[in-house]
């Protein structure tokens, strides 16, 4: 007779119906909490930050602030989790497509990622970089839990100086160069994103000009040689 279990390594079974209605609910949970991430960035964006209310995003949302307050605690955990989403975005940004075998190539996709990025979510953009959500500061730990996205760049540098790209000292501290990048991508982004820049073809233009001179500034020199 089939059995339509699942055996855990402990021994445990547990019917497979009872799996699947469990990850539907984990789905659905999901989804809402990305749907209300989003309506709050919204609001945001479009009213200030005087809108960032659990009253005023429930009401957005069409739910109770109840649902609010369980899955983020209060406003400060909602300001968390939208700083956190717009890393995360990031993150899978720079992870999608495939990896170019040529560093440089992969480093200046990875700088585009950045700009898609970012104009793709200008909302959660602005709550990382642009201190929207006044009084909101992220803890030590949140910040730990950043630092991820801003080591795919280091890696990045760190391989092109290593395949004799980039100037000796760059192999010897990527950071700091891949701090210069990032502090390049982030200026014209945040032009861009303030209004500054209205054209968005003018905007790629001038990010992808402003990149190349940033890499071309670590490029091997020839008293490096």
């Amino acid at each position: 007779m089939y059995n339509n279990s699942v055996i855990y390594d402990d021994g445990v079974s547990e019917p497979a119906a009872a799996i699947d209605y469990r990850r539907a609910r984990e789905r659905e949970r999901e989804a809402l909490r990305l749907g209300i991430l989003d309506a709050a960035g919204r609001l945001l964006a479009g009213e200030g930050p005087q809108a960032l209310s659990m009253r005023r995003v429930a009401r957005e949302v069409n739910a109770s602030t109840q649902v609010l307050y369980t899955m983020f605690g209060g406003k400060d955990g909602l300001a968390n989790e939208l700083f956190l989403e717009g890393f995360a975005r990031l993150t899978g940004a720079h992870g999608a497509g495939p990896r170019s075998e040529d560093p440089l190539r992969h480093l200046y996709d990875r700088a585009e990622a950045y700009f898609e990025n970012a104009l793709a979510n200008p909302n959660y953009y602005r709550v990382m970089f642009f201190d929207a959500i006044p009084g909101f500061r992220p803890s030590e730990e949140t910040l730990a839990r950043t630092w991820g996205t801003f080591d795919t760049l280091t890696e990045a540098v760190r391989a092109c100086a290593r395949a004799g790209l980039f100037a000796r000292e760059v192999e010897e501290e990527p950071r700091e160069a891949a701090l210069s990048l990032w502090s390049a991508a982030h200026g014209v982004v945040s032009l861009r994103i303030a209004g500054h820049l209205l054209d968005e073809e003018e905007a790629r233009r001038v990010f992808e000009r402003t990149m190349r001179g940033a890499v071309e500034g670590l490029l091997v020199r020839d008293q490096d040689e």
